[in-house]
């Protein structure tokens, strides 16, 4: 006998067992769904942004941005969807950061820049490297390092045996796009030039560059073919060992009649110092207060960092047995400690509020079975969820966590109002699967709406523009997929729950007639007349309100609109709020020429002083780091993790306060401590506060910069404020005779090339070592480059073959130029960078600096016309 279905619940009623398979099936979907899911801390909202870093050894900061920043910009101009070009060219070094639209594919925005690049590349100096073009995100940057350190083998046998050993390991992780080293001292071959002895051959730098270029090669030559075989050619005319160029012929001057030149065979070695050392010997990391170098752990998109930290754990723990004993692995820095604990706090928070909707259902219904149908809708909504958060390609983060919590309330709603509904007709005398039908259908309709409503609330949240609309969306998204299951549920299991599991009225008063008075019954009636109470006092209050609702209304909208005002304009304003995320920084900044040695002085003095702080577990020190290019030799950055949050009675913010005015008592260097943003603000030594004033006028920017930051500390809301743009390094300026030189027959290359190769030390050749390639560099010895003069006691030869001092062909004069130049948008531009005093949001300082700095450079005098 067919039975004639009118509505899906009806079909849920009449078929149980397909009701519960439907749910079912939602609740094992979500469940692998969920297994799968990436978790990390946000929703990825960072930009779109590729950064174009091209490297010049020995460059200053004006040639890089004449040579190579300012070329680079006007072709890369032209490409679509860029919203700002910021660019900073400092010594050595061009970082150019593009940002585009939102709505911009980062990948095909990098291979438009790629094709840009390429089309100019000729037109950069020779002796620049190729420009590396990097997607730079979020997810570039290492989630872990991991300290490596030993007792007895120095940094650059320590590097190698890494490499060859131990990094492929974390390199294998599932999710680890690549694994970067920090300080790491890479091998080389390092030719110091011996001044004297250069001088005693009569040789030139660049009588050494030339013969090694020429003397280390290895090319094909051919193949030789035999009756059946056939041979391929290769010369070997590769050195390989240091043996080998301290060997390498620069001369053999025996032929020479000339008096001027020494006899004999001239090799390298009689005129340099080779060693082995390391190829940057300009920057450090150090582990708590010990020289060591990091592994840098980079996941990949979408991958799952706390699943990545897991292995990573397991993997260091494996290692340490398998490795030499005087190696030592450690967790020096652990992003997923704090997401970890982030999510675990966040899954308590669901529960708890799980068990707290029930709770209160249960007491206003005072029935176990009325509390077990809506009960069961929360699980199989917030499980059902995990479905589309995987169909969107969004993750587990605080954003997704955060709108199921809000959920929990929202999806109990449904089921309930089925249920009471349901409840009513049961009440009035049918039986319960009567009951069941009439109530659902009659509440469909309703049911629907109400969805229909709370997803036009929500939806569009996913939809708002910016980086706020990408951090809303997955939260949105996941209130609007849990509020449809929620409805999915209450129309099909609810009603069915409700005709299987509910009593008739008779059998209902019957079984409460005969069952005992116990003290849980007791309780119910307590309840009941509690209710009944509050229903009473209720009704009262809302008769007497009616009776006079229009003055009332009145004066209720009057007392409200100001109060919400005024709480509104004083509320603290912020992206993302402030958290204890286990770690803060103390970035290091000493004065413009500072060399390594005096920025090490000043970290080693932080160290001292964060020995002390018992809630300190780990500190990790860095100096002149980059990732694509040469550091800043004058900036430094600590980078402090305290002990687990459990135990320690401080937070973050206690530790932290204290030493500002022990850092900023530090009179050689500018140190600042820093308590790391969560979200798209988090990273080393970023700042909240930055304000950017845009003018090719040179002079009237560092004017500008330098009395808006005097004035910047002046504010109340202001802590500290720094600009980026100086004129106060020290700078050695070469100027030569160009007439004398002509006249000799030398070129302005040759003097050029060899105060480089001198001074910039320059990777001329390269050899392999057990199938790794490495540099080789010539350059003076240390202790050669301490005076300005040594430039002028070095020779080049002229046309005629004599040698020429350089100090007859030059002059050397002592002046003061930009550590760095910077543009913003193609035009010339200082970043003022500030943090804001506790108590006030960066809004508010950025507001009052802005303020500030408006009225300050409206009032200077000789304002450029193209000032922004």
């Amino acid at each position: 006998m067919n039975e004639k279905i009118s509505s899906l619940s009806d079909l849920s009623i009449k078929r149980p067992v397909l009701a519960t398979v439907m749910s079912l099936v939602i609740v094992f979907a979500g469940i692998l769904a969920f297994v799968k899911l990436p978790v990390r801390e946000y929703p990825d909202i960072d930009p779109p942004v590729v950064t174009i870093t091209t490297v010049y050894p020995g460059a200053s900061s004006k040639v890089i941005e004449t040579e190579i920043t300012d070329i680079l910009e006007e072709e890369i101009a032209s490409v679509e969807g860029i919203r700002t070009m910021i660019s900073a060219s400092r010594d050595q070094v061009s970082t150019i950061t593009v940002e585009f639209v939102l709505e911009r594919d980062i990948d095909i925005a990098a291979q438009d820049l790629r094709d840009k690049i390429s089309r100019v590349a000729r037109k950069l100096p020779d002796n620049a490297d190729n420009p590396i073009i990097a997607k730079a995100d979020s997810d570039a940057q290492p989630v872990m390092w991991i300290g490596v350190k030993s007792d007895e083998r120095n940094l650059i046998d320590l590097a190698e045996y890494v490499d060859r050993e131990i990094k492929d390991y974390f390199q294998n992780i599932p999710g680890v796009s690549k694994v970067i080293f920090g300080g790491e001292k890479r091998r080389s071959i390092q030719v110091l030039i011996d001044p004297k002895k250069l001088a005693y051959y009569n040789l030139t730098p660049l009588d050494l560059e030339r013969s090694l270029k020429a003397n280390n090669i290895e090319l094909p030559a051919g193949l030789v073919e035999s009756v059946s075989k056939e041979f391929s050619i290769n010369i070997d005319a590769k050195l390989v060992t240091l043996e080998d160029y301290e060997e390498l012929i620069i001369r053999d001057s025996a032929s020479m009649v000339d008096s001027q030149y020494r006899s004999g065979v001239i090799r390298l070695k009689d005129v340099a110092d080779l060693r082995t050392g390391a190829e940057n010997d300009r920057s450090f990391v150090r582990f708590n207060g010990q020289q060591g170098f990091g592994l840098g752990i980079v996941r990949q998109a979408k991958s799952n960092t706390v699943k990545i930290s897991d292995e990573a754990n397991k993997l260091i723990a494996k290692l340490q047995e398998k490795i030499p004993s005087d190696i030592r692995l450690w967790v020096g820095f652990d992003s997923a400690q704090f997401i970890r604990l982030s999510l675990k706090e966040l899954y308590s928070t669901i529960i708890q509020a799980t068990l707290l909707v029930l709770l209160v259902i249960f007491i206003f219904l005072r029935n176990i079975r009325s509390t077990l149908i809506p009960g069961l809708a929360i699980p199989v909504s917030l499980i059902g969820v995990m479905i589309g958060i995987q169909l969107m390609g969004f993750t587990i983060n605080q954003m997704t966590l955060l709108g199921l919590i809000i959920a929990i309330g929202i999806v109990v709603d449904d089921s309930i109002i089925v249920l009471e509904n349901i409840y009513r007709h049961i009440e009035e005398g049918m039986e319960p699967k009567a009951a069941a039908k009439k109530g659902s259908e009659e509440i469909t309709l309703a049911v629907v709406a109400t969805t229909a409503v709370l997803i036009a609330i929500f939806l569009p949240v996913a939809f708002l523009s910016g980086i706020t609309g990408r951090l809303l969306s997955e939260f949105a998204f996941s209130l609007c997929f849990a509020t449809t299951i929620s409805s999915f549920v209450a129309l099909t299991l609810a009603p069915m729950l409700c005709s299987k599991v509910f009593r008739s009225k008779a059998k209902r008063l019957a079984d409460e007639a005969n069952s005992p008075k116990t003290f849980y019954r007791k309780l119910l009636n307590w309840f009941e007349v509690i209710f009944q109470s509050l229903e009473n006092l209720y009704s009262s209050l809302l008769n007497k309100i009616l009776s006079f609702k229009k003055l009332f209304s009145l004066m209720l909208l009057l007392i409200c609109i100001p109060i919400a005002i005024v709480l509104f304009k004083n509320l603290p304003q912020d992206f993302i709020p402030d958290e204890d995320r286990g770690s803060f920084f103390v970035i290091f900044q000493a004065p413009t020429g500072s060399n390594l040695d005096f920025i090490d002085k000043q970290i080693r003095k932080a160290e001292q002083l964060l020995e002390k702080i018992p809630e300190v577990k780990t500190t990790i020190s860095v100096a002149a780091f980059g990732r694509d290019a040469p550091g800043k030799v004058n900036e430094g950055i600590v980078i402090v993790r305290l002990i687990d949050w459990a135990e320690r009675a401080k937070s973050v913010f206690a530790i932290v306060g204290p030493l500002y005015p022990q850092f900023f008592m530090m009179p050689e260097a500018f140190a600042l401590p820093i308590i790391p943003k969560s979200g798209p603000d988090s990273g080393f030594g970023a700042q909240p506060i930055q304000l950017v004033i845009k003018s090719n006028n040179l002079d009237f920017l560092v004017r500008a910069s330098a009395l808006v930051t005097k004035n910047a500390l002046n504010l109340p809301t202001i802590m500290f404020a720094r600009s980026n743009l100086s004129l106060d390094k020290p700078e050695l300026t070469v100027k030569i005779n160009r007439d004398k030189a002509l006249s000799l027959g030398i070129s302005m290359e040759d003097i050029s090339r060899s105060v480089e190769l001198l001074f910039a030390g320059v990777n001329v050749t390269d050899f392999n070592d057990s199938g790794k390639k490495y540099e080789v560099f010539i350059k003076l010895p240390r202790d050669q480059k301490t005076l300005s003069h040594k430039i002028g006691e070095f020779a080049v030869r002229s046309s005629s073959g004599a040698l020429v001092q350089l100090s007859n062909l030059i002059t050397i004069e002592e002046t003061v130029g930009a550590a760095e130049l910077n543009h913003y948008n193609r035009k010339k531009s200082v970043t003022i960078q500030a943090s804001p005093k506790a108590g006030f949001t960066p809004s508010a300082g950025l507001v009052e600096l802005e303020t500030m700095a408006r009225k300050l450079v409206s009032e200077m005098s000789n304002i450029p016309p193209d000032l922004e």
